[in-house]
């Protein structure tokens, strides 16, 4: 078992707090050649490719393979007593966007005490970006059960709402087209297109949006329909 560090957006982390983010897909970089259709890793945890006919290539997920533990960055303010910000190596315990903190001595996960809430409240706390997290910050632990290897654009409906994408109550099949999120369209010479439903709105939709927020500017958007790995994991209750 190795542990491996990842980063989560605070909207993410709430998802995962509140148990409703259980899979979360990212880039595989570089993009692996001739991967002829999804996969699980092998059981050494890594993808096998064909760059040529005669040359296989391995490429080894970050964020490694079932039995390994994930452990969560995200934005942080280190802390003193007193309350006072303070650079990380000088950090006694670490606060939280949702108004929690934990002690770096005994790993205590508490709300914020005295006045540091108010102080938060008003902004006058400058965050950490989540990459500058130290191993002993992180209140989040979570266990791989499954890597598997697909393109972004063949994630289903029930994983879309699995990466944290709203209530399955929200999702209530569309009058206009039942659900399928698309229609049929005649083009020239009479072919049919699907089109997107411009009535409803689904979980893989919901799920494009957020992918391409995060993706699209680095070149790995939904539309470039990219190779990512799809990690499944359960958190650890501490």
């Amino acid at each position: 078992m190795k542990e491996h560090p990842i980063l989560f957006t605070g909207e993410m982390v709430k998802a995962i707090l509140e148990g409703r983010k259980t899979q979360t897909r990212r880039v595989i970089k570089p993009q692996p050649f001739d991967v002829a259709q999804s996969r699980r890793l092998d059981n050494d945890g890594l993808l096998p490719t064909m760059e040529n006919p005669h040359t296989p290539k391995y490429i080894k997920c970050p964020y490694g393979k079932p039995g390994d533990v994930l452990w969560v960055r995200e934005s942080f303010i280190p802390c003193t007593p007193g309350h006072q910000s303070c650079k990380i190596r000088d950090a006694t315990y670490v606060c939280y966007r949702d108004g929690t903190q934990k002690d770096k001595a005994s790993g205590n996960v508490a709300p914020w005490q005295g006045p540091a809430t108010a102080k938060w409240k008003k902004g006058y706390h400058k965050f950490s970006p989540s990459i500058h997290m130290p191993r002993w910050a992180s209140r989040i632990s979570l266990t791989v059960t499954d890597v598997r290897v697909e393109r972004v654009q063949d994630i289903s409906s029930d994983d879309a709402r699995a990466e944290g994408i709203g209530d399955e109550n929200e999702w209530l099949p569309c009058p206009a087209c039942g659900g399928a999120g698309v229609h049929g369209a005649f083009g020239e010479g009479y072919s049919v297109t699907e089109v997107d439903c411009s009535t409803c709105n689904t979980p893989r939709k919901a799920f494009r949006v957020l992918w391409d927020s995060i993706n699209a500017d680095r070149g790995f958007g939904w539309a470039e329909n990219p190779w990512a790995w799809a990690v499944t994991f359960e958190r650890i209750e501490e």
